[in-house]
């Protein structure tokens, strides 16, 4: 039996199977042929059975492994999100504001590939709903970093209208013009 646990443990640190597999695998290895879990309790002859010292030390190695699992998955989901991240930069860096906003709309499921020209209506050709423009919403939010309202989504009725919002709330604010010198007083 602790050769068939120390596997078990094993594979639970390889990552091949996550904590709960091993619980359960565990938990069948200890039902006895007689389809009895062995408890831990005292023979009639007063000597202590094995399984509850080798339970006690697999369940603290099971806790152990799940807390790891819990940090890795944390990391794991950190360095995702910032690949991600840098992906989309990458990505935005080579990217016309039409070409991502059509790109948006393929990646969030709104439209197929090619089915998002700048004539294309939201509510006729692409038929999104007010779910639809939800999501629309946070993937404009979330790709160009604005604020945006209900009320704009709403009123946005094809992608030239999309694509003219984003232009006009990302473009770079004009350069003010030079403050004209003031006349100096002649003496």
């Amino acid at each position: 039996m602790n050769e068939e646990v120390g596997r078990i443990l094993t594979m639970l640190e390889d990552g091949k199977i996550s904590a709960e597999e091993a619980e359960r695998l565990i938990k069948a290895l200890c039902v006895t042929a007689s389809g009895q879990a062995e408890t831990g309790k005292r023979h009639p002859s007063g000597e202590r059975k094995e399984g509850a010292d080798i339970l006690k030390c697999v369940w603290r190695a099971l806790r152990a492994a799940a807390r790891r699992q819990r940090r890795v998955s944390w990391w794991q989901q950190y360095w995702a999100n910032r690949r991600w991240v840098e992906a989309r930069t990458k990505r935005a860096a080579g990217m016309g504001t039409p070409e991502r906003i059509e790109h948006l709309f393929i990646e969030c499921g709104l439209a197929d590939p090619g089915d998002a020209p700048p004539t294309a209506r939201l509510e006729q050709d692409l038929r999104l709903d007010h779910l639809a423009r939800q999501v629309l919403r946070y993937a404009l939010e979330d790709e160009f970093g604005l604020t945006v309202s209900t009320e704009d989504v709403q009123g946005m009725a094809t992608v030239a209208d999309v694509i003219a919002f984003v232009e006009s709330r990302t473009a770079p604010p004009a350069p003010e013009p030079a403050p004209e010198p003031s006349p100096q007083p002649e003496e």
